[in-house]
């Protein structure tokens, strides 16, 4: 997480695990509770796909894909976590303009 970030200072007392991702989707920033969900301290410049099992992580590229295209993407998409006890997550997202 970088200090004094815009982002982290509007996402860090969320209580849900929230992720800014690059073009590239490896993690840019997130705040403590996306850290605590995955699994790891920091898990900046990660492929975010790789926190996720082979099918949800198929079925996020075409998400995210559809996002990146100019979709607007409203829906959710609904992930296993490649974590102990596989837990299930919904991602959402928004193309955000740099």
């Amino acid at each position: 997480m970088r200090a004094n970030s815009d982002f982290q200072r509007y996402s860090e007392k969320l209580p849900i695990g929230v992720a800014l991702l690059g073009a590239d989707l490896n993690v840019l920033e997130c705040n403590a509770a996306f850290c605590a969900l995955v699994g790891f301290d920091s898990p900046l410049g990660e492929a975010f796909g790789r926190f996720l099992t082979q099918e949800s992580r198929e079925a996020a590229m075409v998400y995210f894909t559809e996002g990146s295209q100019g979709s607007d993407i409203q829906k959710q998409v609904d992930a296993t976590l490649v974590t102990e006890g596989d837990r299930s997550v919904s991602i959402y997202a928004a193309l955000v303009a740099a």
